[in-house]
């Protein structure tokens, strides 16, 4: 009676390591990656912190964009543009 039985399977088969974070007119929500379901990680994580500080999309723009630490900082990539 499962409502999703292919629930774990597309969870695991998301080939994404990074997080993804989603800006729009509203603010942003992120999206974590799995391995922060590890000894609680994902309490640690700051990224939600950093982007709040944010005065709006990093390079301006409201979209989809993957954030990763390089060098103890938060590197923002654009992989999807909306319409504003």
């Amino acid at each position: 009676n499962c409502p999703d039985p292919m629930a774990v399977q597309n969870i695991l088969s998301n080939p994404e390591m990074e997080h993804l974070i989603h800006f729009d007119e509203d603010g942003f929500t992120v999206h974590h990656p799995l391995r922060e379901r590890i000894d609680d990680a994902l309490v640690d994580c700051h990224l939600h912190l950093v982007c709040t500080g944010f005065p709006g999309p990093p390079d301006g723009l409201q979209g989809v964009y993957r954030a990763r630490i390089q060098d103890n900082e938060w590197i923002f990539t654009l992989l999807r543009e909306e319409d504003q």
